[in-house]
C-alpha cells in the first residue's frame, strides 16, 4: 500500500477531500478549457442502468435500477466494494480520468452472474472552480450480462451511467453482507460468525467476539491483486459453544479514514441453547441431547425401525441438532438414515448434514448418495409413500475436544424441483 497515501488517510481524509493532489500519480483534464487535477482518493459511487430492453421489457423491471459502492484509487490499483463484496483491478490516471480495465462491479441486489466492465473511465469534474476534481462521471457498456431469474437466465447488453462524490460515509458492520446485525440473533455454532463491512476497510481493522469466550475474527483475504491490502469480510475460525452469548467489538476505518461504526444495541449474538448431551442408546430410551425432533417411532407404515425397536423420526419440515460427548479418543461420528418422501424423483431427499467439534475449526459436510436413488418400496402411507434404502453416514472428526454437534437442515430447493422428505435415523454413535 502506498505509505504516503495512507499517511493522509490516517489523518482522516482522502487526498482529494483535503484539497491535495499527488505529484507522482495525478493528471489533468483539459476538456472544455478546464484544467482539473485528479489524484488518488476515495469516492462514493452511484451507477444507474440507463439502457437495455429484453423482450420489449425494460431491464430495470427484472434486474435492478442502480448500483451503489465505494471506490478507492491508490497508485496503480482501483478497489471497489459494497456489503461484503470487493474487487480490485489495475488503474491509470490519464487526462484527468481514472481508467481501469477488466473491473468487476459489486452487484448489490442486481440478479446477475457477474458485472464485468472491460474498460471503465471516470472523468474528474471541477464543480466549484478550484481546479481539483470534486466529482467523477462516466458511462460504461457491459456487453454480455447474464441476468438470472430462478433457474432461467437471459443475456443483455447494458449501459451504466456512473457518478461519484468524495467519500463521506461511515462504514458499518453487516451480518454476512445481508443486513445490520440484529440484537439477540441465534446462530447454529456450525454456521460460524461471519460479518462484513459496508465498504472496504483498512487491513489493520480488528474485529472480535467478547462474552462467553473472547475470539478474534479472521479477516478474509483481500483481493487477488492486493492480498495484503483492504479487507471487507471477517469470520470466526473456531466453532462456538452452545448456549453462549457475545457481542462484536471492532476498531478500524475505511480507506478514506472514517471510523468503523458499531451500535452496541444491535451487535449481540447468541448460539442455540444446549439441549443437553445425548447418550447413544439407539433411541430406545427417553430422548435427551436432541432438539428439532421430539419423537421416536417403531416404524412408518410398512417400514420398521432401522435397528432395534425404535428409530428417531425427523419430520420433513424440521431441523435436527444432537449434542454428543466423547468418552475417549473417538474420531468418527456414525449414523444411519432412511428417507421418506411424497415423490420417487432423484431430488426428493436432499438435506444438509454437517458435524463438528465445539471449539474446533473443522466443519464436516457429509456427502451421500440420494437415499431415494436406491431401491424404492411403497410404505403403504399416502402422505409419504416412497422410501429409500437405509444408508450409512460417517464423519471423520480430527479436532480435539469433548463435545460434538450433529446438524441436519432442510436444503434450499427451487419450487417444484425437490420436495422435503422425512428421515428415520438410527445407530447414532461416536466411534
Amino acid at each position: 500500500m502506498n505509505n504516503r497515501l495512507w499517511g493522509v488517510v490516517l489523518a482522516g481524509c482522502s487526498l482529494l477531500a483535503c484539497g491535495q493532489t499527488s505529484t507522482t500519480n495525478s493528471d489533468t483534464n483539459s476538456e472544455d478549457g478546464g484544467n482539473v487535477q485528479l489524484g488518488p482518493g476515495s469516492w462514493d459511487v452511484t451507477g444507474v442502468f440507463s439502457t437495455g430492453v429484453v423482450s420489449a421489457e425494460p431491464v430495470q423491471s427484472y434486474f435492478c435500477e442502480k448500483l451503489e459502492f465505494a471506490l478507492t484509487v491508490d497508485r496503480d490499483t482501483i478497489t471497489v466494494g459494497h456489503d461484503g463484496v470487493m474487487y480490485a483491478a489495475p488503474v491509470q490516471i490519464v487526462d484527468g480520468a481514472y481508467v481501469a480495465t477488466s473491473l468487476d462491479l459489486p452487484m448489490g441486489s442486481c440478479n446477475a452472474e457477474r458485472l464485468l466492465v472491460d474498460q471503465l473511465r471516470l472523468r474528474g469534474i471541477d464543480t466549484n472552480g478550484d481546479g481539483e476534481a470534486d466529482e467523477l462521471e462516466g458511462t460504461s457498456t457491459l456487453d454480455q450480462v447474464r441476468i438470472v431469474s430462478g433457474d432461467t437466465y437471459r443475456n443483455a447488453k447494458l449501459s451504466i451511467a456512473l457518478k461519484a462524490v468524495p467519500d463521506d460515509s461511515q462504514p458499518k458492520l453487516l451480518r454476512s453482507g445481508e443486513k445490520l446485525l440484529r440484537s439477540g440473533e441465534m446462530i447454529n455454532p456450525l454456521d460460524r460468525v461471519s460479518v462484513s463491512a459496508s465498504e472496504p476497510v483498512d487491513a489493520s481493522t480488528q474485529v472480535r467476539l467478547t462474552g462467553t469466550t473472547t475470539l478474534p475474527l479472521v479477516a478474509a483475504q483481500g483481493s487477488e491483486r492486493s492480498p495484503s491490502g483492504p479487507v471487507i469480510a471477517f469470520y470466526s475460525s473456531q466453532i462456538l459453544p452452545l448456549g453462549g452469548s457475545w457481542q462484536i467489538e471492532a476498531e478500524g476505518q475505511d480507506l478514506a479514514g472514517h471510523p468503523l461504526a458499531l451500535d452496541p444495541a444491535s451487535n449481540r449474538w447468541s448460539t442455540l441453547a444446549d439441549p443437553g448431551v445425548y447418550t447413544p442408546d439407539g433411541f430406545e430410551g427417553a430422548l435427551s441431547g436432541v432438539s428439532g425432533a421430539s419423537e421416536t417411532v417403531s416404524g412408518y407404515g410398512s417400514i420398521p425401525a432401522i435397528s432395534g425397536a425404535h428409530s428417531l423420526w425427523l419430520e420433513a419440515s424440521s431441523n435436527l441438532r444432537v449434542h454428543l460427548r466423547r468418552r475417549g479418543a473417538e474420531k468418527k461420528l456414525h449414523f444411519m438414515v432412511r428417507a421418506f418422501s411424497t415423490s420417487k424423483s432423484s431430488g426428493s431427499a436432499y438435506k444438509t448434514v454437517r458435524a463438528g467439534v465445539l471449539g474446533g475449526t473443522q466443519v464436516v459436510t457429509l456427502a451421500y448418495e440420494n437415499p431415494l436413488s436406491q431401491a424404492r418400496d411403497a410404505t403403504g402411507e399416502a402422505s409419504l409413500p416412497w422410501v429409500g434404502d437405509a444408508i450409512e453416514f460417517d464423519a471423520e472428526l480430527d479436532d480435539p475436544g469433548q463435545d460434538v454437534l450433529l446438524s441436519i437442515d432442510n436444503s434450499y430447493c427451487l419450487d417444484g424441483f425437490c420436495r422435503p422428505s422425512a428421515w428415520m435415523i438410527d445407530d447414532l454413535t461416536l466411534q
